[in-house]
């Protein structure tokens, strides 16, 4: 605390007083003995103390003490200062229990306040009569629903009140109305869609018909039938078999009566009533009566080519009539033979086969001449089996699978994937089977939808070494090649140059659609961890999703900027989805030493647009040591994952040497992202109990952007080198709870957590989230529910010695919107929970400044609804002079 002149002068005159007596004694006696043998002082420290002052031992005198204490420290603590006493005190209170009784309200001494009586009521007892609690009238109210029509549209859906939910809208569309269409009926989206033909030449020349493309049908080759022929039987002509049928007819009396006409049911016709001409009048005159119109008309033939050719006749012109042909042979006569009528040559011929050895080979096949079709040429086909020309799915078993559970069948899956992939066709496991796999030296490609339902296959991992540990099972892939943008190729276009943070446009790129772009500096390093596993940290990177006139996705941003671009590619983006269905995988597990040795023994996908429905995989035969797995669904590369309705299995938790030569935990997340761009997990669980501390988290991921977990139970969710924009709804994360760092959104609602900080940013990259921070209707359960002495909802350490290849921040808006904490298991010492950690560690100015490096604090907290099991209220942090400058808004 800054003293006046006036105390400053005071303080050195009275410290000083002995010289000057001493200087007087000198002046008028000749001179001053300071020697303590010849004085003895009257003070000492206890004395002074006494008086709350300190013992100036050279001058023999009690002086005013320093004091560390200012009015900013006592009022952080809600006190005022006492500068006589150098020390904080309780603030003067202006209310007591009479007065607060007065306003019908209890006394608050620590408060200085009148606060609402204590009430009977709480949220607990609110919730067992399913109504929501109101403290402020401490009573059970009527819940309100937070659904309403205009919520319920924006999800494409009704409103239902009675329930209080959204609820799926009824369908205006079905069969018969889409049939009307000549369209299909798509239940699920409630629309009427194109037609797929189920017909083709090859379907259709099985059958020895032709295909008729526009209707989509096969119809009898070379008709010896009209719609003239027909017409002149009354008839209508069904062109599919060839034949004259009955007439519908569109006349009724109704219809007539409303022309004036009279109804004939014979020739379905309004016609004249009361005609006064016939067939004997009209023939007098040599012409041809007109029931219809009550005429007589000039006589046409009755007969023609068409006509005369369904009697097998020839057509006489000049007589009108038909005449027997000279031939013997006919259109049916040579068709009974399964033949086709020369009527040149009056002879039945071989049919002409439309396949060719050209034709097929253009397809990739080869020509069958006996059943003048084309056949699939493919590897690997089981003996004696022949692949069906017409499939448009292919099975394990074709190709040699024996699916028992013990024979390798690895080399089966391999061939049917090459063959599918070859014709575009989709795989099916065959139902019931087991495929047994163990060491490999590379996996199928996938590049079709398959489905794995019913089927189980067992990774057998026990006697892999590590030689043979990087191969997966299945690789999803795409048939889009990935090209240059920036390097050494020689058709490499080195237009990009650089790139600015949070860019929305990239001129000059000429893509040819919708593309995955990587781009890299080498010359800059970033994520250069810190701690047990340190590192050298890793090339400057991004991975964006860009269209065609080069615009850039916004929610998936460029998070840096580049002063240059060392390399950079891109991969055009699948349009068509592609589905991998069902499916229960076992990893038998390695049995390695405990050492940094990943097994990549899973699927893999490099290919956007995908989604895996209903993975199921278990891990058996974990030993106390092991090396870990990069996980039994890894992606990279990549935009639009979906994984939804899966089950996964956690590792155990094992021990190495770090790279900083010390003990570190190791283990295997199940689910491993690296650089993919749009990823949800919906529906998701896994095995093992997302509280059991003795295995590894369930997922990780690095250079990520907008990723969903949505309806899910796991242990973890991590983002390690980086995620852009996260959002965690209606799910619950275990013991090792939310770990992220990165920059964007990272939001969480209608969710329960459990770790020791509901959301820890990861002090080995730097503790950074550069953006803010969202909570919503969430339940927080510290430590898994065990006995707390303290907990922090937003963890994490900075030493600031360290340089991670980037600044580092912490959310700069904290959004508190409904927050319940289950505290119930604390010790004595507990105050309530600290909004944030202490993580800085920074208690002075001299502190802050022997940091190397900034750190960014919270700027703003909002919070509002917010309760604990403990009754106790939130505190800012424990760590006052950190965030000194945080401003909270309470609601």
């Amino acid at each position: 605390m800054e003293k006046s002149f006036y105390e400053l002068t005071r303080s050195i005159l009275y410290k000083n007083r002995l010289a000057l007596i001493c200087l007087g004694l000198a002046l008028s006696m000749g001179g001053c003995d300071n020697d303590s043998s010849s004085s003895s002082c009257d003070k000492s420290e206890e004395i002074c103390t006494a008086e709350s002052k300190s013992f100036d031992a050279d001058n023999c005198e009690c002086v005013e003490a320093e004091c560390d204490i200012s009015e900013e420290t006592c009022a952080a603590s809600n006190k005022d200062f006492d500068s006589a006493n150098c020390s904080c005190v309780a603030k003067k209170c202006d209310k007591t229990e009479k007065s607060c009784a007065d306003e019908n309200k209890d006394f608050d001494p620590d408060k200085c306040a009148c606060v609402g009586k204590k009430c009977d009521k709480t949220e607990k007892s609110c919730a067992d009569e399913n109504k929501d609690f109101d403290p402020d009238n401490c009573a059970c109210v009527e819940k309100t629903c937070d659904k309403s029509e205009e919520s319920c549209a924006a999800e494409d859906k009704s409103f239902d009140a009675d329930n209080c939910a959204c609820v799926e809208k009824a369908c205006d569309k079905s069969e018969e109305s889409c049939a009307a269409e000549y369209k299909s009926f798509d239940a699920d989206n409630c629309a009427c869609v194109e037609k797929t033909c189920d017909k083709s030449e090859e379907i259709c020349a099985v059958e020895d018909r032709a295909f008729d493309e526009s209707l989509c049908a096969c119809i009898v080759k070379d008709c010896d039938k009209t719609e003239e022929t027909c017409a002149a039987e009354n008839k209508s002509f069904d062109i599919v078999d060839c034949a004259c049928v009955e007439k519908t007819c569109d006349k009724s009396e109704e219809i007539c009566a409303a022309e004036d006409r009279a109804f004939d049911e014979s020739l379905c016709a309004c016609i004249v009533k009361d005609c006064d001409k016939t067939e004997e009048t009209c023939a007098e005159d040599n012409k041809t009566f007109n029931i219809v119109d009550c005429e007589c008309v000039e006589r046409a033939c009755d007969k023609s080519e068409a006509i005369c050719a369904a009697e097998n006749k020839l057509f006489d012109a000049d007589k009108c009539a038909c005449v027997e042909k000279a031939c013997d042979k006919s259109e049916a006569i040579c068709a009974a033979d399964n033949k086709d009528f020369d009527a040149d040559k009056c002879a039945c011929v071989e049919k002409k086969c439309p396949k060719t050895e050209e034709s097929c080979a253009a397809e990739g096949k080869k020509l069958n001449a006996d059943n003048c079709v084309c056949d699939l040429v493919c590897d690997g086909v089981k003996k004696g089996h022949k692949l069906d020309p017409n499939a448009t799915v292919l099975k394990y078993s074709e190709f040699g699978a024996v699916g028992d559970g013990k024979t390798e069948d690895l080399n089966a899956l391999i061939k049917t994937h090459e063959c599918a992939n070859k014709y575009h066709l989709n795989v099916k496991a065959d139902k019931d089977a087991t495929y047994y796999v163990a060491a490999m030296e590379g996996g199928a490609i996938v590049k079709t939808d398959t489905d794995w339902t019913g089927a189980n296959f067992i990774i057998d991992d026990s006697k892999v070494g590590i030689d043979k540990r990087g191969k997966n099972l299945f690789n999803v892939r795409s048939d889009e090649k990935e090209q240059c943008l920036v390097g050494t190729a020689k058709d490499c276009p080195n237009k990009l140059k650089t790139l600015k943070r949070h860019q929305n446009k990239i001129d000059g790129l000429n893509l040819p659609k919708k593309s995955i772009v990587m781009v890299v500096n080498n010359k800059v390093k970033q994520y250069i961890r810190e701690g047990l596993n340190q590192n050298d940290g890793t090339d400057q990177q991004d991975i964006i999703v860009v269209d065609k006139e080069g615009n850039v996705d916004k929610n998936a941003p460029i998070m840096w900027d580049y002063k240059e671009i060392t390399s950079a590619k891109f991969i055009p983006m699948d349009e068509k989805p592609l589905t991998l269905k069902g499916g229960t995988f076992t990893t038998i597990a390695n049995q390695a030493e405990s050492k940094y040795n990943y097994y990549a023994r899973g699927i893999n996908i490099q290919r956007s647009n995908v989604t895996v429905d209903g993975l199921v995989h278990y891990v058996k035969g974990e030993l106390d040591h092991g090396a870990p797995y990069s996980g039994i669904l890894t992606m990279s590369n990549c935009a639009n994952i979906l994984v939804k309705n899966s089950t996964f299995t956690a590792h155990k938790t094992y021990k190495t040497i770090g790279s900083a030569g010390k003990e570190v935990s190791m283990g295997t997340y199940d689910i491993g992202p690296a650089r993919v761009i749009h990823l949800t997990f919906d529906n998701c669980k896994q095995t093992t109990d997302i509280l059991d501390t003795n295995y590894w988290g369930i997922m990780g991921s690095n250079f990520c952007k907008d990723i969903v977990v949505k309806d899910c139970t796991f242990s973890r969710f991590d983002a390690h080198q980086g995620v852009a924009n996260v959002t965690i709804t209606g799910s619950k994360l275990g013991h090792q709870c939310l770990n992220a760092i990165g920059e964007g959104l990272l939001k969480v609602e209608n969710s329960t957590l459990y770790g020791s900080s509901f959301i820890n940013l990861r002090s080995d990259y730097g503790s950074t989230w550069h953006g803010d921070v969202e909570i919503k209707n969430c339940t927080w359960v510290p430590k898994q529910g065990k006995k707390i002495s303290s907990a922090n909802l937003i963890g994490g350490s900075f030493t600031g010695q360290h340089y991670f290849g980037y600044e580092c921040y912490m959310p700069t808006t904290i959004t508190i919107d409904g927050l319940t904490v289950d505290d119930s298991k604390h010790d004595s010492s507990y105050g309530g929970i600290y909004l944030l950690g202490d993580i800085t560690k920074v208690k002075t100015a001299a502190d802050e400044k022997a940091m190397k490096y900034k750190y960014h604090v919270t700027e703003t907290i909002n919070i509002k609804n917010f309760s604990s099991a403990s009754k106790k209220k939130w505190r800012l942090s424990s760590n006052t002079y950190m965030y000194r400058n945080v401003k909270v808004n309470e609601k």
